[in-house]
C-alpha cells in the first residue's frame, strides 16, 4: 500500500471511528518510517498503534504483531549489512517481547544481537547475549536453537581463551623490568667476550 493510499484509508478510519483499522495503518506507517531510517517518526507511529490497540481491547495481539514486524525488519536490514539499523530494530523488538514475556522471540533477538557483536569482535558481549538466550529457548522447547547456541558458545569460548592467553603472554613481557633486561643483555655480551678471548688464546698456542 502506498503512503498516499494509506493516508486516505487512515482519514476514512478516523472519520468512522474504526480504531482497529487506524492501529493497523499506524503500524504500517511505523514500518515504512523504520525502513527509510526515520526512527523518530517510526517510534511515534508505533506508539500510536499501541494506544489505539489498547482502546480496541486487542493490545496483546497488536503489540505482538508490531514487534514481530520490527524483528522481521531487523532481519532485512541485517541481510543488507546495515547493522546500525538492524540493532535499533532488534532492541525495540526485544523490549516489547520482554514486556510481553514472549520467550522464544526474546531469545531470537538476543541471538541476532550476539551474532552482530561477534562479527564486530566483541566476543564477551556475544557470549553474554547467547547465555541469556539459551534458557529462554529451553523454556519454549526449541532444541535446534539450543544446539545452535551451544555451537556458537563453544567456538567463541575457544577464541576468547586463545586471546586471553595471548594477552597474558604480552603482559608477562611488559612486566619484565627494563633494567633486568639490560643486565641480561650485558651478561650475554660478557659471556660472548670471554668465549672470544678463549678462542684467541687457543689459536695463539
Amino acid at each position: 500500500m502506498s503512503m498516499k493510499h494509506a493516508q486516505t484509508a487512515l482519514s476514512l478510519a478516523q472519520s468512522t471511528g474504526n480504531n482497529g483499522r487506524q492501529s493497523d495503518l499506524f503500524r504500517h506507517f511505523a514500518f515504512v518510517k523504520f525502513r527509510i531510517g526515520d526512527y523518530t517518526a517510526g517510534q511515534v507511529y508505533a506508539k500510536e498503534a499501541h494506544r489505539l490497540a489498547r482502546i480496541t481491547g486487542y493490545l496483546q495481539k497488536e503489540k505482538l504483531g508490531i514487534h514481530k514486524g520490527l524483528q522481521f525488519m531487523g532481519d532485512i536490514f541485517l541481510q543488507e549489512n546495515d547493522e546500525v539499523t538492524a540493532i535499533s530494530l532488534f532492541m525495540l523488538a526485544l523490549q516489547g517481547f520482554t514486556l510481553m514475556d514472549v520467550h522464544c522471540s526474546r531469545a531470537e533477538c538476543m541471538v541476532r544481537l550476539g551474532d552482530i557483536s561477534e562479527k564486530n569482535g566483541d566476543l564477551l558481549s556475544a557470549l553474554e547475549l547467547w547465555e541469556m538466550a539459551r534458557p529462554l529457548f529451553e523454556r519454549s522447547s526449541q532444541t535446534k536453537q539450543i544446539q545452535a547456541i551451544d555451537e556458537r558458545m563453544s567456538r567463541v569460548n575457544k577464541d576468547v581463551k586463545e586471546q586471553h592467553l595471548k594477552n597474558l603472554a604480552h603482559l608477562v613481557e611488559l612486566s619484565v623490568p627494563a633494567g633486568r633486561m639490560d643486565e641480561e643483555d650485558e651478561e650475554d655480551s660478557e659471556i660472548e667476550l670471554e668465549l672470544d678471548e678463549a678462542e684467541v688464546e687457543r689459536v695463539m698456542l
